[in-house]
């Protein structure tokens, strides 16, 4: 695969698969709809920009679950200053909490009704009107603040707990996700070495480099555990 920069970005380069690399693919899957076909090795860059981009550094195709303390102490953090930033708007919301106070009686605003022909605090107090203006603000701030706290919230309980992670299920997430693009463009894979789907399996390995001697063995392999 070739590196090319996305349009905007100077430092993330997004893999190509080299024009010989697509060729290869096109001859094993030479007996399938070519439009299918060439969906099919788009979606399969992707598949590869993904295992590139979580690989653990830029020289090393190694895959690990990295310890995730810190984010998690970070992110109780941010939960913490969200629920103050809550219950502060839940004051000023309710009017426990204002932006200004009456000092005497001039701040009430004029004594005269407005030409609605009644009191109106909203037009005749000045003071009332910023303050319930503010109150509203609040309202709609809290409640956007509290849908940000139950993403925090969920988020934190789906992160992984200590680090580390068994080899062997990297080799097996590939080529899931391979799998799954193979079924959606040209059909159900199958281990078979007369199944176009092993060969498809090396192939895109080797492009995010990684060297599968048999890999009709792991395609059994994640094929049986899809079908479980």
């Amino acid at each position: 695969m070739k590196d090319i920069l996305l349009p905007g970005k100077k430092s993330f380069p997004y893999p190509m698969f080299e024009e010989y690399e697509k060729e290869v693919f096109r001859r094993i899957l030479s007996n399938f709809d070519k439009r299918k076909v060439e969906n099919f090795i788009l979606q399969l860059q992707f598949v590869c920009l993904r295992a590139l981009q979580y690989r653990k550094s830029i020289d090393q195709l190694e895959y690990c679950k990295p310890d995730m303390s810190s984010e998690k102490e970070e992110l109780n953090g941010i939960i913490s200053q969200l629920e103050k930033a809550f219950l502060l708007l839940q004051k000023i919301a309710t009017g426990q909490r204002t932006p200004r106070r009456y000092h005497s009686l001039s701040d009430l605003g004029s004594i005269w009704p407005s030409k609605k022909g009644y009191y109106d605090p909203l037009e005749d107090d000045p003071i009332y009107a910023e303050n319930y203006k503010a109150s509203g603000h609040a309202h709609n701030a809290g409640s956007e603040i509290k849908t940000l706290i139950d993403i925090f919230k969920n988020a934190l309980g789906n992160y992984p707990n200590g680090a580390g992670r068994p080899s062997g299920t990297v080799h097996q997430e590939l080529a899931g996700q391979i799998a799954e693009v193979y079924k959606r463009y040209i059909g159900d894979p199958t281990s078979s070495i007369n199944d176009p789907f092993p060969a498809i399996l090396g192939m895109t390995f080797k492009a995010v480099g990684i060297t599968l001697k048999y890999p009709e063995k792991l395609a059994a392999k994640i094929l049986k555990s899809l079908t479980t």
